[in-house]
């Protein structure tokens, strides 16, 4: 536990409160933390929890609140940047924390200054290449939502890694899902013989209806032949998918 805690924090870095009272605390610090509480927050955050399954859960939980408070602030803490990049870094992070430190990347870019976008913009391209799990997938979408109003982002590399994840058959699933509706977002046209053959043979489910998904947003006449054949299909999943994929397929062609 960080030494010298403010009084309203201390609660949240006890071991005697169950964990919904820690997180509570956390929650209810509000949008005007004082400079020792973030700093203390920092502290914790920047120690890798313990690697006990038992608690791995709950610590995320807590570790996700804090980060929440910390992007919510109505005046970007000094320094978020700088940990956030630092979680992401650490191999001894907990891997869904890591995740956690990509996802805050995108509300603190819009409010970091020109120095820490150009880090954040170089640690959200490394993280792509994280493709064993879901961080690879939460950096692409990321880029792909920053790329929408921010200068500096190229959207063409942004397509290619989007259609080379979706194309990875070692991708791990949550990023190769992901991949696949960046694709269909961005209009990568060269990506829809790949989503028909994902649609019909992928070895998942939730691979089937993301790529059934993204012919809605690519699809040609024979995929919407496809789709219609689907709508008709037994597993009602991929009935829904198929349905709604045909409703954007007719609304961007105006039919």
């Amino acid at each position: 536990m960080p030494a010298n805690l403010p009084e309203r924090i201390t609660p949240a870095f006890q071991a005697d409160p169950s964990i919904s009272e820690r997180v509570k605390t956390v929650h209810a610090l509000g949008t005007t933390l004082s400079s020792k509480e973030i700093s203390a927050l920092y502290a914790y955050l920047l120690t890798p929890g313990s690697p006990a399954a038992a608690t791995r859960q709950n610590e995320n939980w807590l570790r996700n609140e804090m980060l929440n408070q910390l992007v919510e602030q109505e005046t970007l803490p000094s320094g978020l940047a700088d940990v956030l990049l630092a979680i992401y870094q650490d191999p001894q992070q907990d891997v869904v924390m890591r995740d956690y430190a990509v996802q805050r990347m995108t509300p603190v870019y819009e409010r970091a200054s020109s120095e820490e976008k150009a880090a954040l913009r170089q640690a959200l391209w490394q993280a792509t290449g994280e493709t064993d799990g879901s961080i690879a997938g939460t950096a692409l979408l990321a880029l792909h939502e920053l790329a929408q109003t921010s200068e500096g982002l190229e959207r063409n590399r942004i397509a290619e890694t989007a259609l080379k994840l979706a194309t990875d058959e070692q991708c791990g699933e949550l990023s190769r899902i992901t991949a696949i509706q960046v694709c269909g977002q961005m209009g990568v046209n060269q990506a829809e013989t790949l989503m028909l053959q994902l649609a019909q043979n992928a070895s998942s489910i939730p691979l089937r209806i993301s790529a059934i998904a993204a012919l809605g947003d690519l699809g040609s006449n024979q995929s919407e032949t496809y789709l219609r054949q689907v709508a008709w299909n037994v597993d009602a999943r991929l009935q829904l998918a198929a349905e709604s994929a045909l409703q954007r397929l007719h609304k961007r062609r105006g039919t």
